[in-house]
């Protein structure tokens, strides 16, 4: 498929099952982790669970306005994904990011025994058990999951717009 296509299928198909409850950070670096769920397509009624992390921070190098630099996201199969490709292809789309670098670690790739809603369920049951509210949990389709983690990404971003406003305000304000 081509990168128009992941992306399409990604926003049609992606669903954020649970937003980290852990705030990004308005200044510095904002580590969080994610649980993605897909169906799998080899053993039928299977749920394919990708876990990982994200770092958004602010790049080492400076960036033009709405330039993000994305690490990590590089396609694991025979996919059109490759990080040096991301930034121009949202930004040919007039899709902006905030300047920011975003690094995915992913480290964990397994198989759940059951369906999506029984693997979202159960990770959602550990997530509250163990107070692990720095973890997402994402659902979508396996061909376009590195599409659907910048969506939680985004969706992080978008939820916390109002609080950083007034946090950039009050620092500009102390200066």
């Amino acid at each position: 498929m081509s990168l128009e296509q992941l992306w399409n299928e990604a926003l049609k198909e992606t669903e954020i099952v649970r937003l980290p409850v852990k705030r990004l950070h308005t200044f510095g670096s904002s580590l969080f982790e994610y649980i993605f769920l897909s169906p799998s397509v080899v053993n039928q009624g299977d749920t394919v669970v990708r876990k990982g992390k994200i770092d958004i921070d602010r790049p080492a190098l400076v960036l033009a306005n709405n330039s993000a630099s994305f690490e990590g996201f590089d396609s694991d199969n025979s996919s059109e994904i490759r990080d040096d490709k991301l930034t121009s292809f949202f930004y040919m789309r007039g899709i902006r990011f905030p300047s920011f670098s975003y690094k995915n670690e992913p480290y964990e790739i397994d198989v759940y025994e059951g369906s999506v809603a029984r693997a979202e369920k159960m990770y959602s049951d550990k997530i509250r058990t163990n107070e692990k509210i720095a973890t997402g949990i994402v659902v979508g389709k396996d061909s376009s999951w590195q599409f659907s983690v910048i969506l939680l990404g985004c969706h992080m971003i978008d939820t916390h717009v109002d609080s950083d406003l007034k946090k950039i305000l009050d620092h500009i304000k102390k200066k």
